[in-house]
């Protein structure tokens, strides 16, 4: 399992700060990840604060700043869902994972 390959994948902040303290401990255990993000949030400066890598992937243009983009679902959020399922899927397989965080 030691050589075993890992991706996370993240899209909102508030995921990012409840997964960095597994992140934080790949790195002290010098164990290599890959870091996805979905673009939903901006995550490299909040990853550099709190001493993680940034983003290896990031599968959608981030915005500029956070959005309430879920506090109105609308179709244009649902397509988005999808096509975000299927680029998970694909990169995932690419990578040829034995462990993944989702």
């Amino acid at each position: 399992m030691k050589d075993s390959k890992i991706a996370i994948v993240i899209g909102t902040k508030a995921e990012l700060i409840k997964t960095f303290p597994i992140m934080l401990e790949l790195q002290k255990k010098k164990r290599e990840y890959w870091f996805i993000s979905t673009g939903q949030h901006p995550l490299n400066q909040i990853s550099t604060e709190l001493g993680v890598k940034k983003p290896d992937f990031v599968l959608s243009v981030e915005p500029n700043i956070s959005t309430k983009f879920w506090s109105k679902i609308n179709r244009s959020s649902i397509f988005w869902s999808f096509k975000m399922i299927f680029k998970i899927k694909k990169l995932l397989k690419k990578l040829n994972l034995s462990i993944f965080l989702i």
